[in-house]
C-alpha cells in the first residue's frame, strides 16, 4: 500500500530499500562474526598465555628450591607459584565451561568473559590438558594450600621431579589448542571477508539498475521541476510582498520573493533560521514570542483565526542598511498562515510588507491633529487662565529663554564654564516647567520636561564642549516658537474679546495676579502621584503680598508645595500604616511678620527628612565624597538638597528627579536677599519658611546668577529632630 501511494518513485523508492536492507544484513553479520572473531582472538591470546605459564611455574619451582636451600625468605617466590597456578587453573577451566578470567594477572581486577570452546580438535586438547592438569592439582594444591611457612625443600624437591616429567606434554596440549583456535578464528575472518565482497558486488549491482532504470525518468522529472521553478521564480519576482516559507524548525525555504531580498537588502536567506533575520531587529523578549507564536500554528488543536490578534510582528519598526550605505527606518509588517499537505499543516507561510510610506501618512496625520488638539488645549487654557498671570508667564518665559540664547553666544569655554551653564540652564527650564505646571499650560510642560531630559544627558557627559548643546539648541528654539504662538494667541483672544465687549477692561497688571492656580497645580501633581492631599492657603493673594514679591513668592511656592506633595506627603495606604489620615495635608501662608520683613511657609504633614537617607543619595550623585560626609554635621548634610543635581526620587517623572528644584528655590531666594530656614521631624513632617526683606532693596529680575558663597550664608535651617 505505501509503495503504491508513491507513484512515479515506487521503483527507485523499491531498489533503495532493498539496498537499505542488504546493507542492514550485511551490517548486523558483520557485527555478530566480529564479535566471535574478536571473542576467538581473545581465547587465542589466553591458550597462548597457558602456554607461557606451565613454563613460568616450573620456574617458580625451581627458584623455591634454591631459596629454600640456603634458608631465604620465601614469601615473594612463593606467592608468584601460587598465582601462577592458579591463573593457570582458572582459565583452563573457563576454556572447559566458560566463565571470567583476568585480563593479566589473578590478582587484576579487570576481566573478560570465555567462551567454552566449540570446535572437537580444541576441545578434545582442553579435556587431555585438564586430565593432566590434575596430577598438578593433587601434587601442587597441598603444598600452596599449606601456605610459605609450611613448605619444605622436600616437597618442593618431589614437586618438581612431577611438573619436569609432563610439562612438556601439558606444554604440548597447550600450543596445540592455540593453533586449533587460531584455525578457527582465520576461517571466521576469511567468510566476514566473503561476505562484505557479496555485499559490495550487489551493492554495485543495484547501483547499475538505479542508474540505467531511472535515470531516464529522473531526468524527465527534472525537466518538469526547472520548468515548476521557473514559473514559481516569475511569481515570487512579481509579487510586491515579501514571501518566505517556514518549516516546524523555523528555518526560511529556498524558494522566497524579490521584494524579500529588497526589503531586507540580503539574498543568503534559504536554510537561515528565522531568529537570524530577525535577531538585529527585535528584541530578544520579542523574538522568542514570535517563535512561540510561529509555534502555535503548527499545533492542529488551535484555531488560526482566534490567535490572529497575538501576533508580536503584526508592525515593527527597524532600522535596516539602505543601497547608499545608511541605515534608513522601515516599518514591517509580518503575517502567518498556515500551509497543508494532505490536511496536516506542513509550513507556514510568511508574507512581509513595508508598511513605511503608510505609517508615515498616519504619523503626519496624528502629528496634525494632535498639534490641533493642542492647539484647541491651549486656547481652552488661555481662556481659563487669568490674562495678567499669563501674560507674566510669557514674559518671565521670554526673559529665560533670551538670557539662555546669549550664554549659548558664548565660545571657547571650558567643561567647567559649560557646566556651569548646565546648571543655570535647569534652573531657567525647571522654572518655566513650574509656571506653566501650576497654570495647566501642559504643551510647555512637556516641551519642558523633554528639554531637561537633554540637559541632564548633557550634565552626564564625561566631556562638555559646545556641541553638546546642538540638541538642546533645536528644543529651545521650538519653546520659543511656542511661546511666541500662545502669545499670538492670547492676543487675538484678547482682541476678540475687545471686539464683543461694550466697554473696554483696564489692563490687569501682574500685581493683581491671584495664587488659585496652586490648588489646581496640588490637584493634579497628587494625582500623577497617586496620593491624596489637602491644601490650605492663607495671605496668598494680592492684598498680602507687595507687588514686587508677587513673582518670586509665586515661583518659590509652586516649587516648595510641589515638592511637598511628590517628596513629602506618603501614599495613602503608607500614611494609614503610620497611623495618619489617608489624606495629607499642605499649608502655605504668606504674612509679614512684626519686625517688617516677609514670611512665606510651607508645613507638611509627611515623611519629613532622613539624614542618612540625604547621605546615601549624596554619595550616588557623587556630590560629595564618602571622606568628607563623615566630617559634616548633621546641618551641613542638610544643605546638601539645595545643591543642583540632588534628588532622593527613585525614577526620573514629569514632577520630580532632576534634583533641581530645591536648587531653584535656594537661587531664588538668594536674588531677593532673603533666608530660608527648615525644620522637621522624621515621620511627621517638613516646614520651609522663607524670610524676605521688608525693604525691598535688591533686584527681583528672575534669572540672576549668584556667586555660590552667599547662597550658603543666607540659607540657613533649623533642625528638629522627632
Amino acid at each position: 500500500m505505501l509503495l503504491h501511494d508513491l507513484g512515479k518513485y515506487r521503483g527507485i523508492v523499491a531498489a533503495i530499500t532493498l539496498f537499505l536492507v542488504l546493507d542492514t544484513c550485511v551490517l548486523a553479520l558483520n557485527y555478530f562474526v566480529s564479535k566471535e572473531i574478536q571473542q576467538e582472538t581473545e581465547s587465542v591470546n589466553l591458550a597462548g598465555r597457558q602456554g607461557m605459564l606451565t613454563q613460568k611455574l616450573l620456574k617458580s619451582l625451581y627458584e623455591l628450591q634454591d631459596d629454600l636451600a640456603v634458608n631465604l625468605d620465601v614469601t615473594d617466590n612463593f606467592q608468584e607459584f601460587a598465582d601462577t597456578f592458579e591463573l593457570f587453573d582458572v582459565t583452563l577451566v573457563a576454556l572447559k565451561e566458560g566463565g571470567m578470567v583476568p585480563v593479566t594477572d589473578i590478582n587484576d581486577t579487570e576481566q573478560i568473559e570465555v567462551q567454552p570452546v566449540n570446535s572437537e580438535a580444541a576441545m578434545q586438547s582442553v579435556d587431555a590438558g585438564l586430565q593432566l592438569w590434575q596430577q598438578y592439582r593433587e601434587i601442587l594444591g597441598p603444598i600452596i594450600n599449606n601456605g610459605s611457612e609450611q613448605v619444605s625443600l622436600l616437597d618442593i624437591h618431589e614437586s618438581i621431579a612431577t611438573v619436569k616429567e609432563t610439562n612438556a606434554t601439558l606444554l604440548t596440549f597447550m600450543n596445540d589448542l592455540t593453533r586449533y583456535m587460531e584455525q578457527q578464528a582465520n576461517e571466521k575472518t576469511q567468510m566476514l571477508q566473503y561476505v562484505e565482497l557479496a555485499a559490495v558486488v550487489a551493492a554495485i549491482l543495484n547501483f547499475f539498475v538505479i542508474m540505467f532504470i531511472f535515470v531516464g525518468r529522473l531526468k524527465k522529472n527534472d525537466e518538469q521541476l526547472e520548468l515548476s521553478q521557473k514559473e514559481n521564480a516569475e511569481i515570487l519576482g512579481t509579487v510586491k510582498e515579501g514571501l518566505f516559507l517556514l518549516d516546524q524548525e523555523l528555518i526560511i525555504g529556498s524558494q522566497y520573493s524579490q521584494e524579500l531580498v529588497n526589503i531586507f537588502g540580503r539574498q543568503d536567506l534559504d536554510g537561515k533560521k528565522l531568529a537570524v533575520l530577525l535577531k538585529d531587529m527585535v528584541s530578544d523578549s520579542e523574538l522568542q514570542l514570535s517563535e512561540d507564536y510561529i509555534g502555535l500554528l503548527f499545533k492542529e488543536h488551535v484555531n488560526e483565526n482566534l490567535i490572529q490578534s497575538l501576533n508580536p510582528l503584526k508592525q515593527i519598526e527597524v532600522n535596516l542598511l539602505g543601497p547608499t550605505g545608511l541605515f534608513e527606518t522601515k516599518y514591517l509588517s509580518f503575517q502567518f498562515n498556515r500551509v497543508r499537505v494532505n490536511k496536516r499543516v506542513s509550513h507556514v507561510l510568511v508574507t512581509v510588507m513595508d508598511r513605511t510610506v503608510e505609517v508615515e501618512l498616519e504619523r503626519e496625520l496624528e502629528e496634525a491633529k494632535t498639534k490641533a488638539k493642542g492647539e484647541v488645549d491651549s486656547l481652552v487654557s488661555i481662556l481659563s487662565i487669568e490674562k495678567s498671570a499669563f501674560i507674566d508667564f510669557l514674559d518671565k518665559a521670554s526673559d529665560g529663554i533670551n538670557l539662555i540664547n546669549e550664554e549659548l553666544k558664548s565660545s571657547n569655554q571650558d567643561h567647567k564654564a559649560y557646566m556651569a551653564n548646565v546648571v543655570q540652564f535647569q534652573r531657567i527650564i525647571h522654572s518655566i516647567k513650574g509656571d506653566a505646571s501650576a497654570l495647566d499650560v501642559s504643551p510647555v510642560e512637556k516641551k519642558t520636561h523633554e528639554m531637561e531630559d537633554v540637559l541632564t544627558d548633557i550634565r552626564n557627559s564625561d566631556e562638555i564642549t559646545g556641541n553638546s548643546f546642538l540638541p538642546f539648541t533645536v528644543k529651545l528654539d521650538e519653546l520659543f516658537s511656542q511661546i511666541g504662538s500662545l502669545r499670538l494667541l492670547s492676543e487675538q483672544i484678547a482682541n476678540i474679546s475687545d471686539q464683543h465687549s461694550d466697554t473696554a477692561q483696564p489692563v490687569t497688571h501682574s500685581n493683581t495676579q491671584s495664587f488659585a492656580e496652586i490648588n489646581s497645580l496640588v490637584k493634579r501633581v497628587a494625582e500623577d502621584e497617586n496620593k491624596m492631599v489637602n491644601l490650605v492657603t492663607q495671605g496668598l493673594d494680592s492684598h498680602h503680598v507687595p507687588p514686587a514679591y508677587i513673582r518670586k513668592v509665586r515661583e518659590v511656592a509652586i516649587q516648595l508645595v510641589r515638592n511637598a506633595v511628590v517628596h513629602g506627603i506618603e501614599e495613602p495606604n503608607k500614611r494609614v500604616e503610620l497611623g495618619k489620615s489617608p489624606q495629607g495635608t499642605v499649608k502655605a501662608s504668606f504674612q509679614q511678620k512684626s519686625d517688617g520683613n516677609y514670611s512665606l511657609t510651607i508645613i507638611d504633614d509627611g515623611a519629613g527628612l532622613s539624614v542618612n537617607r540625604i547621605k546615601r543619595h549624596a554619595l550616588q550623585n557623587d556630590l560629595v565624597s564618602e571622606q568628607d560626609i563623615e566630617k559634616m554635621s548633621n546641618g551641613e548634610i542638610l544643605n546638601l538638597i539645595f545643591q543642583p543635581g540632588f534628588s532622593t526620587a527613585s525614577n526620573v517623572s514629569m514632577h520630580a528627579g532632576r534634583g533641581v528644584g530645591l536648587d531653584v528655590i535656594k537661587q531664588s531666594v538668594m536674588e531677593a536677599g532673603g533666608k530660608m530656614k527648615l525644620s522637621y521631624k522624621q515621620n511627621k513632617g517638613c516646614r520651609f519658611e522663607i524670610v524676605l526683606p521688608g525693604k525691598i532693596t535688591t533686584t527681583t529680575k528672575t534669572y540672576n546668577e549668584t556667586d555660590q558663597n552667599i547662597g550658603v550664608e543666607q540659607v540657613n535651617h533649623e533642625v528638629v529632630n522627632s
